[in-house]
């Protein structure tokens, strides 16, 4: 499904697809519920000028099984015709996405362009000079007439922002358009069968979103994980400093100080403490865990702490270490490259990415290798007990269960639902 797709699934009336669905989780043998509500941003079919509105806590809440459909697959060079005003429907629409590398003239001219019309549009006055400086996931449409010559131009950064170029006689006219968006709670539920990113994809949630990191999707406000029979339950809550977290109901902290994989793998290709090493033909001592995941996925930080080694490392080719305190460090190794920015000394939050994962130095395949380190020993990244971050303070209970108390309320209503639906 494509992102535009996802747009109408979020905006279109209620969809209910056959609920009678099962999945496992075929490396544990069990299944996990999961249901969630989310803040979604949504520009709503039909509005030409929706508005900003705020849920009141005592709303009605809209009840909606997503279809869980594949993940969706980036496109290098997708084209499609694509509905537009009734005064452009004679032009042809064209799709460019933006991948690491790409140069706006390279691109450009590989879609057909002449040099003199992109000369023309970074030329174009305001903003001729943000449209070269393009960026991996920009999406650029080109509305071509039926001669192939450009007539507009439209580089999407975010789902609400963009900049068009409109061709005026010799020249380009440039603006950018700011799109209104309404604010929606919405839930989404499904049955984790290999990883939580996998399944919160079919449910129609992106990875930023699953991960917390900042998109236009909005945050998820509360959530809640069945596993065999045990149920976890979480809220998000900004504090007084606009800090925004994750709390189990009682008050405790959902996030760790560190997390507990660093990398969306596919499987682990080689486990902490002795093994038989391929490369050296005999058993030695593993240090740490090896997960085999795709070339160039992205490679995050377990936990926040500053970088003390970046660089080639022997064996462990392109590396990286990072301190946690006096106590604790973090290694990643066999990386094809590391992220921008990241440099010895360079401060890091927990999840930020670092690299991306690669088969330099003394690798089979590509991988990434990863160590915990407990003042100086090395301990099993899968079994090390984590230290817990902290509580909510005294002074903020209050305001935190006034916060908590109406969306625990929805996810009890989500649950029952989901269970009449799974009959």
């Amino acid at each position: 499904m494509n992102n535009n797709k996802r747009s109408q699934a979020r905006s279109s009336p209620i969809n209910r697809p056959n609920p009678h669905w099962r999945l496992r989780w075929l490396a544990l043998g069990l299944g996990l519920l999961v249901l969630g509500m989310v803040m979604a941003s949504t520009q709503a079919p039909g509005q030409p000028s929706p508005r900003q509105t705020a849920l009141p806590s005592g709303a009605p809440l809209e009840h909606r099984q997503l279809a869980l459909p594949e993940r969706p697959q980036a496109q290098r060079r997708a084209t499609a015709g694509t509905a537009e005003p009734a005064q452009r429907r004679a032009l042809a629409w064209r799709e460019l996405v933006v991948e690491r590398g790409d140069a706006l003239a390279r691109l450009l001219r590989e879609a057909g362009v002449a040099q003199p019309t992109i000369h023309a549009l970074v030329r174009a006055r305001p903003h001729g000079a943000a449209l070269s400086r393009i960026r991996p996931g920009d999406r650029i449409r080109l509305a071509l007439d039926g001669a192939g010559s450009v007539q507009r131009l439209v580089l999407q950064r975010q789902p609400d922002r963009r900049l068009v170029f409109n061709r005026e006689a010799d020249h380009f006219a440039s603006a950018r358009v700011h799109t209104p968006l309404e604010r929606r709670l919405e839930h989404a539920s499904g049955v984790i069968d290999e990883s939580l990113s996998a399944a919160g994809g079919r449910a129609g949630l992106s990875d930023g979103l699953i991960t917390d990191q900042h998109v236009r999707d909005g945050a998820i406000v509360a959530a809640e994980f069945v596993n065999r029979g045990e149920r976890h339950r979480a809220v998000r809550y900004t504090d007084h400093d606009g800090a925004a977290a994750y709390f189990a109901p009682d008050g405790t902290s959902m996030r760790k100080a560190f997390l507990r994989t660093p990398v969306e793998f596919t499987r682990i290709s080689s486990g902490y403490g002795q093994r038989y090493h391929p490369k050296l033909g005999r058993m030695s001592n593993h240090h740490g865990v090896d997960y085999a995941a795709a070339p160039g996925t992205p490679i995050r930080a377990t936990g926040s702490g500053r970088i003390a080694f970046r660089g080639r490392n022997g064996a462990y080719g392109r590396f990286i270490v990072i301190r946690h305190g006096e106590r604790y460090s973090t290694a990643y190794g066999h990386m094809r490259g590391f992220a921008s920015g990241r440099r010895t000394g360079s401060r890091v939050s927990q999840g930020d990415v670092i690299g991306y994962v690669g088969n330099s130095g003394r690798s089979t395949g590509p991988h990434l290798h990863y160590e915990f380190r407990v003042n100086g020993a090395h301990k099993n990244p899968l079994r090390v007990s984590f230290p817990p971050m902290d509580t909510i303070p005294s002074s903020q209970r209050v305001a935190f269960d006034e916060k908590a108390q109406p969306r625990l309320a929805m996810l009890d209503t989500l649950a029952r639902t989901f269970a009449a639906l799974d009959r």
